[in-house]
């Protein structure tokens, strides 16, 4: 029961987002236009995250997009996610190893917008990587939710840093 309300939450934040992100300023990668979000198709939702699958904390980054393409498969099994505007889109999940290094997360981070055309980031893991990466989110007004870190950072000036 408890995963059955993880899975709606998650679900509803998605909607939440993809429908705040549909009325925002940036472009879709290829020139897409301000018009629809980016990420979003009308049959697919596309969510970023780079974690770390080398380096000395790889177990960790492994685990992470381990678990979030089992969740996303099982979600896309179930028939995707019911957005407020009435389709269903399946989630497609772009991921890139950072090495646990703040650099390599803010090219993965840039090639995820730019080249991948991301709607969020989803889940990247450190804190000095997403504190390396919160100016650029901000600036681009890409969302980056679920963030592993233990930091205050990321919450604590959720207005100066809303993306």
């Amino acid at each position: 029961m408890r995963q059955r309300h993880l899975s709606h939450w998650l679900l509803t934040l998605l909607a939440v987002l993809a429908l705040a992100l549909a009325g925002c300023g940036r472009e879709q990668a290829g020139g897409g236009g301000a018009q629809s979000a980016p990420g979003l198709s009308d049959t697919t939702v596309k969510l970023g995250i780079s974690v770390p699958l080398s380096g000395p904390v790889s177990d960790a980054g492994q685990a992470q997009v381990a678990g979030a393409k089992a969740f996303y498969q099982a979600t896309n099994a179930a028939g995707g996610v019911k957005m407020a505007d009435g389709k269903t889109r399946e989630i497609q999940l772009v991921y890139y190893d950072d090495a646990y290094e703040p650099a390599r997360s803010v090219q993965n981070f840039r090639k995820l917008v730019d080249q991948d055309g991301v709607l969020a980031c989803v889940g990247s893991l450190g804190t000095a990587q997403n504190a390396a990466v919160m100016p650029i989110a901000n600036q681009q007004s890409v969302p980056q939710v679920y963030i592993a870190s233990g930091a205050s950072l990321f919450s604590a000036a959720s207005r100066q840093s809303s993306w």
